[in-house]
């Protein structure tokens, strides 16, 4: 499984999901228990039951899906769930599992929606055995194992940056701060401003619209450009936008 080639919705760089991550890596470590690439639980553990092996069976290919580049969807949540890695400066590449709902103010920090997978320089950087074991885990207990699976659209690079999107019935196009909601006949609608520090420089690299359109997941690519070797990281920026 090419992990951190699929991670990376930008050439060369992999990268994070939030702002608040920039210089300093993520700080919660995901928890460890047995999950479904471990056939046998520990003799000083129960055995799992059919119910929990179907579960976590399950969790294990949401988890795969999302490795891979592919954004989940919680039903009853209304939550997407998106994975992605950042690159640290001189240490390596960190994975990080974000959950994001609609959320009144979207450049307010997700804390509790972000879990760290693997940190930098870790035994995990690198290894899709333990980013898969641990992304499984953190399927698992964020009770995300029948999540539905979407397709992120990308953004053209011709001109502005734009993309259509079946779903909402017309396009998100970027200009130069904000992305507006274009749709035939009507005048564009702005989506809230994107709120980063100077030193990145911001690119819309994909979208994945709710089942039903009226929310949007957009991610961003953060660039420092030569700020990288300053202990800047590169990093993918998330959010969830209602759709007007």
């Amino acid at each position: 499984m090419a992990v951190l080639a699929a991670l990376s919705l930008f050439a060369c760089v992999p990268s994070s999901s939030q702002q608040s991550w920039g210089p300093d890596a993520p700080k919660r470590a995901p928890k460890a228990k047995t999950s479904a690439t471990v056939e046998d639980a520990p003799e000083d553990e129960p055995p799992m039951s059919d119910d929990e092996q179907n579960q976590a069976r399950r969790a294990e290919r949401v988890a795969a899906r999302l490795l891979d580049g592919k954004v989940g969807w919680l039903v009853g949540k209304k939550a997407f769930l998106v994975i992605t890695a950042f690159s640290e400066e001189g240490t390596g590449v960190g994975t990080t599992a974000e959950i994001l709902i609609e959320r009144a103010d979207p450049n307010a920090a997700n804390e509790d929606g972000e879990t760290s997978l693997c940190e930098p320089g870790a035994a995990c950087d690198g290894d899709p055995d333990e980013l898969l074991r641990a992304a499984t885990d953190w399927v698992l207990d964020t009770g995300a194992d029948s999540a539905v699976i979407l397709e992120p659209v990308p953004f053209g690079d011709k001109g502005p940056p734009s993309v259509d999107i079946g779903a909402i019935g017309g396009k998100l196009t970027w200009s130069k701060d904000h992305l507006d909601v274009v749709r035939p006949k009507k005048a564009p609608a702005a989506l809230p401003k994107l709120v980063v520090d100077k030193e990145w420089t911001i690119k819309p690299v994909a979208a994945a619209p709710s089942p039903s359109g009226d929310l949007v997941l957009v991610l961003f690519d953060m660039d420092p450009g030569a700020k990288y070797n300053q202990g800047f990281n590169a990093f993918v920026e998330t959010r969830a936008y209602k759709v007007p």
